[in-house]
């Protein structure tokens, strides 16, 4: 228990220092994957997971860090919502996948209504189907719901549509960076 509230002190401390000193980002960021990989990342508490629609998770405020997530728009995800069911060829998809995500996990549940994974899912739909035409995207894949899933179990549903947003961009790119730029354990 101990060793917990100091691991959560380490992160909050190099999160604030992050965003109170800009010019500093790029050395916490070091600091804050070098943390992940030796010492792991604390466990959820149950406040956390009762607020979780409110605010972000210390988990979850990590994975934005990595994630290189900075703002999201609740507007853009508002509007996506209104567009409804995805469309018809990732619908069927998004239904089969609702129901496998996690489904002995009733802590999972108990934070993450099959609801709430069906909004976030279906905006990604829509998301990923208006960039198909901009970039070479696959669109909506069978897997997504194990990433949005994740993420929604520690981030608010408008930041885990933004965070599942950028995983395909950049996951090559933490990858060739914590290869890169940590520092030899």
């Amino acid at each position: 228990k101990r060793q917990e509230k100091e691991l959560r002190r380490k992160y909050e401390e190099i999160l604030r220092h992050a965003n109170e000193h800009p010019d500093h980002r790029v050395q916490q960021l070091a600091k804050l994957r070098r943390l992940v990989l030796l010492e792991g990342v604390p466990n959820q508490t149950p406040e956390e997971c009762e607020r979780v629609e409110q605010k972000c998770t210390l988990r979850g405020r990590i994975w934005k860090v990595l994630l290189g997530v900075r703002s999201v728009s609740a507007d853009r995800y508002i509007n996506v919502l209104k567009r409804g069911p995805a469309p018809r060829e990732d619908s069927k998809q998004i239904g089969l996948d609702i129901d496998r995500t996690f489904q002995k996990d009733q802590a999972y549940h108990n934070v993450v209504p099959a609801e709430k994974l069906s909004r976030v899912l279906n905006a990604f739909a829509h998301t990923v189907a208006e960039e198909k035409g901009k970039t070479k995207i696959a669109g909506y894949v069978q897997g997504m719901n194990l990433l949005c899933g994740c993420l929604l179990y520690v981030l608010p549903g408008c930041v885990s549509h933004h965070s599942a947003g950028t995983f395909p961009s950049c996951s090559l790119l933490v990858c060739a960076s914590l290869t890169t730029n940590c520092t030899p354990i």
